[in-house]
């Protein structure tokens, strides 16, 4: 077997690239409070390739019922989770944003805030998130 010619590493650069980009114009241009959302007729953000992400109002209204308000004005939406893999081959989400995001994200998984929140998460844990509140949370690969 030949390895690949520097013309072939090319063009398999450049559609690793445009494939990359095509997955990152989907990505939320900027975030709203859950205050603001709640507060928003037509609650959601603007996307990198300016449509906008309308979220749900029942997973909306559902996880500001879990979420004490005076939290609201701190905790951004969407919450983003990047799944990545260790050296080992274990599959995990990482929660991104600031540590409000991360003590939301515990709150809504064990019902309790605590002071660091929740910066790592299961797959299973991922999966029972996303099944409740899938249009407020986002997902990315780490590549």
């Amino acid at each position: 077997m030949s390895l690949p010619s520097e013309r072939q590493k090319r063009l398999i650069t450049s559609r690793y690239r445009h494939e990359v980009s095509k997955l990152q114009s989907y990505r939320p241009a900027s975030t709203i409070t859950l205050e603001k959302a709640m507060a928003s007729a037509r609650p959601g953000v603007p996307l990198a390739d300016g449509s906008f992400h309308e979220f749900d109002p029942w997973q909306l209204r559902e996880m500001a019922g879990e979420i004490p308000r005076i939290l609201w004005p701190l905790v951004n939406l969407p919450v983003t989770l990047t799944y990545e893999r260790d050296s080992s081959g274990r599959a995990f989400f990482h929660v991104a944003g600031d540590i409000w995001q991360k003590r939301a994200v515990g709150l809504l998984l064990s019902g309790e805030l605590t002071s660091e929140g929740r910066s790592e998460l299961t797959v299973e844990e991922a999966r029972l998130l996303l099944s409740k509140y899938r249009s407020l949370f986002f997902v990315s690969l780490r590549l």
